[in-house]
């Protein structure tokens, strides 16, 4: 895309998740960030509803 003579790049990222064999991991100490993983996907019940609440 380009706008005002500058061209620009659109980019899609990713959170990292670190996974072993008993789940994911937790934060490492030289993690730069020791923010915990957020949820991105609505929870569902076993008819497709969203569940709100907690």
């Amino acid at each position: 895309m380009e706008c005002r003579g500058e061209a620009y790049r659109i980019a899609r990222t990713r959170r990292l998740l670190r996974r072993g064999p008993g789940g994911p991991e937790s934060t490492r100490p030289f993690d730069a960030n020791g923010q915990d993983p957020t949820r991105i996907h609505l929870t569902l019940d076993e008819d497709s509803n969203v569940v709100t609440g907690s």
